[in-house]
């Protein structure tokens, strides 16, 4: 894999990426659409954001929009076909090419999972029987329910940038700060006195480059 792929994307990942992120699911639905990105591809005339994936010593998503950048694992690994022009995505663990009919696959798991409310042997039956009649083998659906699993259980390191003129208090909420962590109970801020551009944040995070101070 590219030490750095740029890759950009339209409107429509744009609505889905801007939704809240206030639970794991909600960041592995996350990680999901950027694989469909890079399996379907989006035209610079029609983008509206910006994926960056970095794998040097971390392996990283990073996701820029319009006063809003946020960044999270990335847990696989991504070839470009120079032939077909197109992204291959490979979960180099179970060792598997993901394409989109599994990614569809694992979507509907992922809506499917509640640990608060379900048994994992409910959880187990319900995804089978929810996808039995789509033609997916047992092979798929085990294969599928043993990922959506290891996401959920992964240290996804999420964080976010935020330009939030709307919602600014003082020191409270700063006009430019940082979000750290997804839960309502777990998150906080750090406040910033002037924009970050998007290179900062990524050198922020770049484990390869020199820390940065809170000062």
């Amino acid at each position: 894999m590219k030490e750095t792929i740029k890759i950009p994307f339209g409107v429509y990942y744009q609505e889905q990426f801007s939704k809240p992120m206030r639970r794991k699911q909600d960041v592995v639905s996350f990680i999901l659409g950027v694989v469909n990105v890079l399996l379907v591809g989006e035209s610079e005339s029609d983008s509206s954001g910006i994926l960056y994936l970095k794998r040097n010593k971390m392996n990283r998503v990073f996701c820029f929009m319009e006063g809003k950048y946020f960044s999270t694992v990335f847990p696989f690994d991504v070839e470009f076909d120079e032939n077909g022009k197109f992204y291959k995505v490979y979960d180099s663990i179970s060792d598997i090419r993901i394409n989109n009919r599994s990614v569809a696959l694992l979507e509907r798991m992922l809506e499917k999972i509640d640990f608060e409310e379900s048994s994992i042997d409910e959880i187990i039956e319900e995804a089978y029987l929810d996808v039995e009649e789509d033609g997916y083998t047992d092979k798929d659906i085990d294969m599928c329910f043993g990922l959506i699993l290891r996401l959920l259980s992964m240290e996804l390191g999420y964080i976010r940038y935020d330009y939030d003129p709307e919602r600014e208090n003082g020191r409270l909420h700063p006009l430019y700060h940082v979000d750290i962590n997804y839960s309502t109970k777990g998150t906080y801020k750090l406040g910033m006195n002037k924009k970050m551009e998007t290179a900062e944040f990524i050198d922020m995070l770049d484990t390869k480059t020199d820390c940065r101070y809170v000062q």
